[in-house]
């Protein structure tokens, strides 16, 4: 990459001049220093771009117009947040055509970030408790977050015919179909409820692979990308935003067929059982499409965004 500086980093010209260059490694490693500036950088961005979209969604009165401009807004805040935090995206595989549902296996919170920016105008599926979370719940809810309890039976019942409708209407829905966080050392086996929308509605279904990576010598994927178990978000930012560089790469595997051919029979109780069977075998396909090579077979990449 040559031996260009920072202009504003006049103490590294130094180190580098007295101590020669240093390793990749030792440039990878987690800095506090770094973490604090970049979360300096971070907080005005957050609260511009949340005023922003609470902004258009309260001059906007039709609903739909005010969908969409809210959307866009989140693309370029998420957009804006990763730059700021050093996050850089690769996409891989077909690029995304028409109304699908994404079913994606699930690192953390950035993952939320990485899609917005990949997948456009999508319409996302997450926890009941995200919408309790202070100012990201309310972004959430007016960029039209589908917010669900899995538990809760009549909650799903309440969700599928909303997904249903919106793929029926030609917008795409986005799900992280394990219902939890990992640590990104395996996928869980996916939760087949959600996929009844692509069922009913006759879309396809689009496996994605999230991975991610620090560079060499960089900190732990597992703790400082991945946000899992009892970590608080307050105390998983700083280590985000510590890492010099982190790399997501996102791979879309070829669209999965929704469609059961049993779902034509008259009998209700018969249709039941086969938009059963046809999500729980959507759910199996995604989960194995995901897990295959650690992601999904390797493809050139249609996109790159990133600093």
């Amino acid at each position: 990459m040559g031996s260009s500086l920072a202009p504003g980093a006049p103490w590294r010209r130094i180190r580098l001049r007295a101590g020669g260059r240093r390793s990749a490694a030792s440039d990878n490693a987690w800095s506090a220093m770094r973490a604090v500036r970049r979360l300096v950088h971070v907080a005005p961005i957050l609260l511009g771009g949340a005023a922003s979209m609470i902004g258009h969604a309260f001059t906007q009165s039709n609903p739909e117009a005010r969908r969409l401009r809210v959307r866009a807004r989140s693309r370029q805040l998420a957009a804006s947040l990763l730059h700021a935090l050093g996050v850089r995206i690769t996409v891989a595989g077909p690029p995304p055509r028409g109304s699908a549902l994404y079913a994606s296996n699930h690192l953390g919170w950035l993952d939320v970030l990485v899609l917005l920016v990949v997948l456009p105008d999508c319409t996302l599926v997450a926890k009941r408790d995200v919408g309790a979370w202070p100012l990201l719940g309310t972004l959430a809810r007016l960029g039209g977050t589908v917010l669900i309890d899995r538990d809760r039976k009549r909650d799903l019942s309440r969700a599928i015919p909303r997904l249903t409708d919106g793929l029926h209407a030609g917008q795409s829905v986005l799900l992280f179909a394990e219902g939890t966080t990992t640590d990104g050392t395996a996928v869980l086996p996916f939760k087949s409820s959600l996929f009844e929308a692509a069922v009913r509605a006759d879309r396809t279904v689009v496996p994605i692979a999230l991975c991610a990576d620090t560079g060499p010598g960089g900190p732990d994927v597992r703790t400082h990308v991945c946000w899992w178990g009892e970590d608080t978000l307050l105390a998983h930012l700083p280590r985000v935003a510590g890492t010099r560089r982190i790399t997501f790469t996102v791979r879309l595997g070829a669209p999965l067929n929704a469609t059961a051919d049993a779902l034509t029979a008259e009998d209700a109780q018969v249709r039941r059982r086969a938009r059963s069977a046809a999500r729980k075998r959507l759910a199996r396909l995604t989960r194995r499409a995901v897990c295959a090579q650690g992601g999904l077979p390797t493809a050139e990449p249609y996109q790159s965004v990133g600093t």
